[in-house]
């Protein structure tokens, strides 16, 4: 067979064996216990002839420079009997593990395995024309395939996995505490599996390969050393360069058995000493196989566990104390809650006091002279010209008598932060304190709390929990805006308003104001007629005497009767006003609080999650 010819035939070898291995990856999780056992068998001979060819080369290359030509060492080591039955173990290891870390593979993955098999055929032929004058004949093949194209391949495929993962196919899991991601990947693996064992080491080389990305995702960033960020992403590189290491193996097997078949007939490639170690080692491993099932592992785990460590776990008292810890934390969280509602309605009401003392303030504007002759002016004026109503007069002169003369504004913008500080105080004195019930409870029970790990919660810091809240309460923004003093004022006086306009107020007071000017006119110019000539000047002057004081005497009444009345319903709209302040504080502070309350539960149970059961 020419050379172009077995490059061709090793091309299609390769595809072939790529597509196989594509194939099996679909259908793994869906094969039985035997099923499986027979696709790892025939992946094994592929990863078995490269192992088996690699390990001969390295022996009879030592045997052949430091043995004697005809010494018995030589004769005993140089066949690898022995040796050769060991590498079937480590081939079926290499071919499941093989099996198993196919199905991680994405789709952009599998095009780059389906372009290394040409890259590989080309780079071999390279290899083997570079060396040809170099090393013999004989172990031309062998030599480049253990030595420049194992390790470069590997290298190839390592870095394109790694690249795929880091650009396509990794996903963000930061938001997602690590025990949840491990427990979310198990379940969903395992699930999928008709095969225990197949399903428990898929499990954990998903579970391996998501996790290495979610601590670079949350760890690297935070590195600034450059040379220990390079070291950390060597690591994030490893399970790549494990897959590329296996699948490397496997693909440099199919060449090596594709050179024994252009060299060697199929039939002395069966009757060969190699293949009988392959079929009696593959017979035997049946056999362990077949037993695998009947083997009790875990009493013999739990033996081997009680000789290394006698204390043994109570996981009733453990279930007791994970209860009694989220009891007290939920009662801890329930008296700050409360101390922070009193805090509110303490606070709400304080900022409240100087306005509600301000209301006689008010009153005093609203039952006197100019009052009542700037609000004349306003209705009348709105009415011919449509500009400035009795409202919007009543909004400002409660702003300006009521709410300028103190910041209550600021007073309102204060009270969520403090009470949010507060609460954070309360819940990290809290937490200090279940951290020492932890400690206590476990250095008096060693053994029956062996496995609780002791949750860092005194260390927990809620500045950002609480920043993030005061941003969602809108410090200064949606909720503080319908409490400011224009909105507050402008609720009442559009509350009091209707009844202000209401009836004929225009109506009666215009008349009032007619029929008093009118007839104080009149009789004061009969009064002041001895005047002569000054009688009507006179009259005029005395008439709007009379008329201020009739005015004077008609506002007095008011204010006997209405005032009380009137600052009644001003209290009661500042009370409505307060209480609505107050119910948005505190849902906002709520929802803040159980954001703290969210982190502590997820430490503490991350204090009891085991590190993995039955296994």
């Amino acid at each position: 067979m020419g050379k172009s010819g077995q490059s061709a035939f090793q091309l299609v070898a390769l595809a072939l064996a790529c597509a196989a291995l594509y194939w099996a990856s679909l259908y793994l999780g869906r094969l039985t216990y035997w099923q499986v056992f027979g696709l790892v068998i025939v992946f094994s001979p592929p990863v078995f002839a490269h192992l088996s060819e690699g390990l001969l080369f390295r022996r009879r290359a030592m045997l052949d420079k430091a043995a004697m030509p005809d010494s018995k060492l030589r004769r005993w080591l140089w066949s690898g009997s022995f040796v050769l039955a060991m590498q079937v173990g480590r081939a079926f290891f290499w071919a499941a593990l093989l099996l198993s870390a196919s199905t991680l593979l994405s789709a952009g993955q599998w095009g780059v395995v389906a372009l290394d098999c040409l890259v590989l055929v080309y780079v071999a032929h390279i290899c083997n024309r570079q060396l040809a004058g170099q090393v013999r004949a004989d172990y031309l093949g062998v030599f480049a395939r253990n030595w420049p194209l194992l390790w470069l391949n590997t290298v190839l495929l390592a870095v394109a996995f790694f690249f795929l993962d880091f650009f396509y196919g990794a996903v963000d899991t930061r938001p997602v505490a690590w025990h949840v991601l491990a427990e979310e990947i198990h379940a969903s693996v395992l699930s999928e599996s008709a095969t225990q064992w197949i399903g428990f080491v898929n499990a954990w080389l998903a579970a391996i390969d998501q996790l290495v990305w979610h601590a670079a995702q949350v760890l690297i960033p935070g590195i600034d050393n450059v040379y220990v960020k390079v070291l950390a992403w060597l690591v994030v590189l490893l399970p790549a360069g494990v897959i590329a290491y296996a699948l490397n193996h496997y693909l440099l097997g199919v060449l090596s058995l594709a050179d024994r078949l252009a060299r060697q007939t199929p039939q002395h490639i069966a009757t060969s000493r190699v293949t009988r170690i392959l079929l009696l080692m593959i017979g035997l491993l049946a056999l362990v196989y077949w037993g695998l099932p009947k083997v009790a592992f875990k009493p013999v785990v739990e033996q081997v566990s009680e000789l290394l460590n006698p204390c043994e776990v109570d996981a009733n008292k453990i279930a007791l104390l994970q209860a009694s810890v989220r009891q007290d934390l939920q009662q801890s969280v329930s008296s700050a809650k409360l101390a922070a509602h009193q805090r509110i309605d303490q606070q709400v009401d304080e900022a409240f006091t100087g306005v509600e003392k301000r209301v006689d303030d008010y009153l005093d504007w609203y039952f006197s002279i100019k009052g009542e002759y700037e609000r004349l002016a306003v209705a009348v004026t709105h009415k011919v010209a449509g500009n400035k109503t009795l409202e919007d007069l009543l909004n400002e002169k409660m702003q300006q008598t009521m709410f300028d003369p103190e910041p209550m504004e600021k007073m309102i913008h204060d009270i969520p932060r403090q009470a949010l500080t507060d609460s954070s105080r309360d819940l990290q004195y809290a937490a200090s304190a279940l951290q020492g019930q932890l400690i206590k409870e476990i250095e008096q029970a060693p053994c029956a709390l062996a496995s609780v790990q002791l949750p860092v919660l005194s260390a927990l810091d809620f500045s950002r929990d609480r920043q993030r809240a005061v941003v969602s309460l809108g410090a200064g923004g949606l909720v503080f805006s319908a409490y400011t003093a224009r909105q507050l004022a402008y609720r009442l006086g559009r509350a009091l308003a209707p009844r202000i306009t209401s009836t004929s107020m225009i109506a009666r007071v215009i008349a009032k104001r007619g029929g008093s000017i009118a007839g104080g006119v009149g009789t004061a110019t009969a009064l002041c007629s001895p005047a002569g000539p000054f009688a009507a000047a006179c009259g005029v002057t005395a008439g709007i005497a009379t008329w201020f004081a009739v005015d004077k005497a008609m506002i007095a009444y008011d204010e006997a009767r209405y005032r009380e009345q009137m600052k009644t319903e001003i209290l009661e709209l500042l009370d409505q006003q307060k209480n609505g302040l107050k119910t948005a504080l505190k849902k906002s502070h709520d929802v803040a609080l159980m954001q703290m309350a969210d982190r502590m539960h997820q430490n503490i149970d991350r204090a009891f999650i085991p590190s993995r059961d039955g296994i």
